[in-house]
């Protein structure tokens, strides 16, 4: 008797075993299958929102390549009308009216050499992952030699600053040719736009974030608040001005993100308008010399 209660024992004990080993088998794999269904779940999710950036990169893109495409030809439109009153023998112009209309007949040509040329760097850079940063450039001296190339565009009455905390000899490896592009077009679009007061650059080294941050401060119209979140994407729909402007603005975005960093429009400054933009340090050098 006591040997069957023994057997008994012994096989509730299996019972109980096997039992708990399904439930914690089932609890294992219930586990692992939530898992799988959550990971699912975000997949499914990232997907969607590649999914709509890449719809959004594509519908911004048209709407940019139409917006030019459609200034482009209002520019032609006009050019042609020019040349047609040019070339009628007909038609006496006098002296002052000849000069007057050459004058806004080369404008109109700068004018849409300058949306060519703008939107055909936007395109070629736009798509480029990264440039080499092989270049050795003495930041100071650079940075006056591109503010010094821009005078030519200033206003008069204008007064202008560039203010390092850099050594003379501080030097960095980058690419030379999009961070003159980028200075460049920021300055140009500074001096487009303030007919009093100042422009200042500034340069410091953020080793913290291991950035070189560049402000530009102007006096100039400034933007409007509610342009202030998109004037590095979107091309404005009034002047050829602001069209050109918003291109040399697109072009400073791709040159940043190119160099390592950002660009953005200081919110707090409200004397015009503020400029930021930061490259990474991560592949610069310290000069010691």
């Amino acid at each position: 008797m006591d040997g069957d209660n023994f057997l008994l024992l012994n096989m509730l004990g299996l019972l109980l075993v096997a039992a708990l080993s399904i439930g914690l088998t089932a609890l294992y794999w219930r586990r692992i299958l939530k898992r799988i269904r959550r990971s699912s779940h975000h997949e499914k999710m990232r997907r969607l929102v590649d999914c709509r950036r890449a719809e959004q990169k594509v519908r911004l893109k048209a709407e940019f390549t139409i917006n030019i495409l459609q200034e482009v030809q209002t520019l032609q439109v006009g050019l042609d009308s020019y040349l047609k009153m040019f070339c009628d023998p007909d038609m006496a112009i006098p002296p002052k009216e000849w000069e007057r209309t050459s004058q806004l007949l080369l404008r109109r040509v700068a004018q849409l050499q300058a949306i060519v040329n703008g939107a055909l760097v936007v395109m070629q850079y736009d798509e480029l992952s990264e440039v080499p940063h092989d270049d050795a450039v003495v930041v100071n001296v650079f940075c006056e030699d591109v503010f010094n190339s821009c005078m030519k565009y200033l206003r008069s009455g204008v007064e202008t600053a560039f203010e390092t905390s850099l050594p003379d000899n501080y030097t960095i490896n980058t690419n030379m040719s999009c961070l003159d592009l980028l200075l460049r077009c920021l300055i140009l679009c500074s001096m487009e736009y303030t007919t009093k007061g100042h422009i200042t650059l500034k340069v410091v080294a953020d080793n913290t974030c291991g950035k070189l941050v560049f402000t530009l401060n102007d006096t100039g119209l400034g933007i409007p608040e509610d342009s202030k979140n998109q004037v590095f994407d979107r091309l404005p729909y009034d002047t050829v001005e602001n069209k050109i402007t918003g291109l040399r603005l697109r072009t400073c975005k791709s040159m940043a993100r190119l160099l390592g960093g950002a660009i953005h429009v200081d919110p707090r400054y409200e004397e015009g308008t503020s400029m930021v933009f930061s490259i990474g340090l991560n592949s610069y050098k310290h000069s010691v010399l």
